[in-house]
C-alpha cells in the first residue's frame, strides 16, 4: 500500500480497532469505520478503497464490480460459521 492508500472498514464486533491502527497507521494508511449492514450502505462507504476489511457485512459481486483500485477484501473472522 502506497502513503495514500484508504482501507475502508465495514463492519466489525471488536471493542476498538486499536490493532489495526497500530499496524497500518504507521504505514500510512487511512482506516475507514462504519458499521455497514446491506449491500447498499456498504457500495456507498467503500468507494474511492485500495482495500477492504469486512466482518460480517455483505459485500456481493455487483458491490465488488463497482470498486476501480481496490487490490485486496480481507475478511475478519475464524472458523465455519459463516
Amino acid at each position: 500500500m502506497n502513503a495514500t492508500s484508504v482501507v475502508p472498514i465495514t463492519d466489525y464486533v471488536f471493542p476498538n480497532l486499536e490493532p489495526e491502527i497500530a499496524i497500518l497507521g504507521p504505514l500510512g494508511v487511512e482506516l475507514r469505520p462504519a458499521q455497514c449492514h446491506t449491500p447498499k450502505e456498504v457500495c456507498d462507504h467503500v468507494q474511492g478503497a485500495d482495500g477492504l476489511l469486512v466482518c460480517y457485512a455483505p459485500v456481493p459481486a455487483d458491490v465488488i464490480r463497482t470498486l476501480q483500485g481496490c487490490r485486496i477484501i480481507a475478511r475478519y473472522g475464524i472458523g465455519v460459521d459463516n
